[in-house]
């Protein structure tokens, strides 16, 4: 039971990566579990730059917004660079964040982390917390398989130059959940592409940090 301060009440920490439509996703998420946990309090936590998008959208009464450190200069940098900048200032500036959200709430300190699901950051900062980690996964269960068994994939066919180019076409029957997907169907970064791009290690590390998690949220669509 928590006491008159608030302390002993659950506190979620929603970690955001500010890019694309990433935030308003978890935002929207944010404020589906706030509605049906009114006792709870949620604190949502990404850069500036993001929070201004939906600042003036509704919330219940129990969602915070924080902002965290984006890593970026006064400078202009685009995105790509600033997709970098963020990378680098995590764990970090969640680290800060949470920190802020707690002393607001009166000291209530954060009893789980909710994050993008390619964000491994958040389950490192969870982990060194002592609180459970649920990663949300938007972008349906066959991508999420494709980047838990991107090592695995690798080893079996091939990276880049290593890779043989006319089996592009053959069905990953090596992968029982990836079966009906051709090898070219999988997501730039896994075999193609620059796999050591920012993102690209970013999401890799993800796939070896989620089996870790307490749960995963994800679409089923």
């Amino acid at each position: 039971m928590a006491d008159s301060n608030g302390r002993g009440k659950p506190h979620i920490a929603l970690m955001a990566f500010p890019f694309a439509s990433h935030p308003v996703v978890l935002f929207t998420f944010a404020r589906m579990l706030a509605s049906a946990a009114p006792g709870a309090l949620f604190s949502f936590l990404t850069s500036s730059q993001s929070l201004a998008s939906f600042s003036k959208t509704w919330r219940p009464e129990n969602v915070r917004l924080y902002a965290v450190d984006d890593g970026c200069s006064e400078v202009m940098v685009n995105v790509v660079e600033r997709i970098g900048l963020f990378i680098e200032a995590m764990p970090g500036n969640f680290v800060a964040g949470i920190g802020a959200a707690e002393k607001e709430t009166g000291g209530v300190k954060v009893s789980c982390v909710v994050s993008d699901g390619f964000l491994p950051a958040a389950g490192e900062v969870a982990e060194g917390m002592g609180v459970p980690w649920v990663p949300l996964w938007t972008c349906g269960p066959p991508s999420l398989v494709a980047h838990l068994r991107t090592d695995e994939l690798r080893r079996r066919v091939g990276v880049q130059e290593q890779a043989d180019p006319t089996k592009g076409e053959e069905l990953l029957h090596c992968i029982p959940a990836l079966s009906a997907f051709r090898i070219c169907d999988l997501p730039m970064g896994i075999l193609s592409g620059d796999i050591h791009s920012g993102f690209s290690t970013l999401l890799h590390r993800a796939g070896n940090k989620i089996p870790h998690a307490a749960a995963i949220a994800l679409n089923t669509f």
